[in-house]
């Protein structure tokens, strides 16, 4: 059982982090904050150029967005009232009985509970990167790309 315990942080860390294997062949266009002068290229992380280098393919990458498309608390509050508005009845009593946001007495619901912006999702596909999953909780894209449509959305001002 202390072994499962060990192991799953370093997993969720993996996971975050955009880790590569050759198991698991999977890099992050990490969130990094470009050098001053650095452009776009500064965004991608070592492993994924590296990965280029060795890949004819498209990779699979992470995409991670720099903001939910909220800029106002005002904005943000009617966000979350949309969510709670039409999130599952069940869904929202588990959370009120078992989260711990609601055991420590605040909202159940918070920004990672708002969806990433269709307009960014838009952005980055319309490079021609081929979409294969997103996580509102991370704020983040999985995408196949290609070095060039991985420099096309590292130049987008949201990633």
């Amino acid at each position: 059982m202390s072994i499962k315990r060990k192991r799953v942080p370093w997993l969720v860390l993996t996971l975050v982090a955009g880790v590569s294997s050759a198991a698991w062949p999977r890099l992050a266009v990490a969130q990094l904050a470009p050098e001053p002068g650095g452009g776009a290229a500064a965004k991608l992380h070592p492993l994924l150029l590296e990965r280029f280098t060795q890949e004819t393919e498209p990779v699979k990458a992470w995409v991670f967005l720099a903001d939910k498309g909220v800029f106002s608390q005002a904005e943000l509050d009617a966000a979350l009232a949309q969510v709670a508005a039409t999130y599952d009845r069940r869904a929202i009593q588990r959370r009120q009985m078992r989260g711990l946001r609601a055991a420590r007495g605040l909202p159940i619901f918070d920004e990672h509970d708002l969806p990433v912006v269709p307009e960014y999702v838009d952005a980055v596909v319309t490079t021609g990167a081929r979409l294969h999953l997103t996580s509102r909780w991370l704020n983040a894209l999985s995408v196949y790309v290609t070095p060039d449509q991985a420099e096309q959305i590292a130049a987008l001002p949201f990633v």
